[in-house]
């Protein structure tokens, strides 16, 4: 069992703010191998939302500048791809909804998924 299943929650399985702060303050910097490991990547023909499944899956946003940064944390991610599984990612500018006009924030989503057979990197 992980530290996080471990931490007291909610009725509405929220963790509680100072709870969660202590939690991050006690993470290290994983390595590269530590994350390749820890990794699940969506199954191949997986439709739908996935929110609610235990798919690996990293989502940022904000101004270019802080996507940048924070992604600086996130290059391992690069070498999920391999024969049997690919990186998706997806990098834009983020657009108003109502106007359709981009605007001024950015968005980085990362998760690895399964390849369909006979497909290479």
């Amino acid at each position: 069992m992980t530290d996080l299943e471990e931490l007291p929650r909610t009725d509405n399985e929220y963790v509680k703010k100072d709870d969660s702060v202590q939690w991050l303050k006690e993470r290290s910097e994983p390595t590269p191998e530590e994350i390749m490991n820890s990794v699940i990547s969506k199954p191949y023909g997986q439709t739908g939302k996935t929110f609610n499944k235990p798919f690996s899956d990293v989502r940022i946003k904000g101004d270019a500048r802080f996507v940048e940064t924070v992604a600086g944390l996130l290059k391992s991610f690069v070498d999920c791809e391999s024969v049997n599984t690919r990186l998706d990612i997806q990098l834009q500018k983020v657009k108003d909804k109502e106007t359709g006009e981009p605007t001024d924030t950015w968005s980085l989503y990362i998760k690895s998924a399964e390849r369909g057979s006979g497909r290479q990197p």
